[in-house]
């Protein structure tokens, strides 16, 4: 397949809450091959693997969640 590089993360849209539970920061990355989509928060990001869903943002299958710090 195809190489997709990994997007940098807007500073705004990294600010705003899991767009899950609305409440926690997203630090959750779900992972599916060299690419990684930042836009839960660990809790929920890993509840999604937990239950084998896909990845909210690309459909692709959740490889594994890694905790994501901002700094």
């Amino acid at each position: 397949g195809s190489f997709n590089s990994l997007e940098a993360c807007l500073p705004a849209t990294c600010l705003e809450p899991c767009v899950i539970c609305q409440s926690r920061p997203k630090n959750g990355c779900i992972v599916h091959g060299r690419t990684g989509h930042l836009m839960a928060c660990y809790t929920c990001a890993k509840k999604l693997k937990n239950r084998n869903k896909l990845c909210p943002v690309c459909r692709e299958p959740i490889q594994s969640v890694v905790l994501t710090y901002m700094s």
